[in-house]
């Protein structure tokens, strides 16, 4: 109470795609990406299902709510205390290459118009 929080748990949630079916066929394993310690994420990775199609994820898409799974779930309050913190912004601002900020805006414009991203969904 009163205190200025030096860190704080900043919603992200997970999705995970399918590759569409013509593609299926250049997944014949697991694959996951190798760790890079200047991201504060593990990375995505394609997984072939018994069924023979392919995941693709989880991703990492911001939280505009701290109990918000779907893809529109929105709290003001959540999404402001995230917004707020100098913590994410940090964050945001420094995280090099693919990862960047630029990158992020463009990939919540695919999460929100999934026909963008030319992955199928289930």
């Amino acid at each position: 109470m009163g205190s200025n929080p030096i860190s704080r748990i900043i919603p992200f949630r997970g999705e995970y795609f399918r590759l569409k079916p013509s593609k299926n066929d250049i997944v014949r394993h697991l694959i996951y990406p190798v760790p890079d310690s200047s991201l504060p994420f593990l990375g995505i990775h394609l997984t072939r299902m018994i069924g023979g199609f392919v995941t693709v994820g989880p991703n990492a898409v911001l939280g505009m709510a701290r109990e918000g799974y779907s893809r529109f779930s929105f709290n003001l309050k959540d999404t402001l205390e995230s917004l707020s913190f100098p913590g994410f912004w940090t964050m945001a601002l420094k995280t090099p290459g693919p990862a960047s900020w630029r990158c992020g805006i463009r990939y919540t414009g695919r999460v929100i118009s999934r026909s963008v991203s030319g992955i199928v969904l289930n």
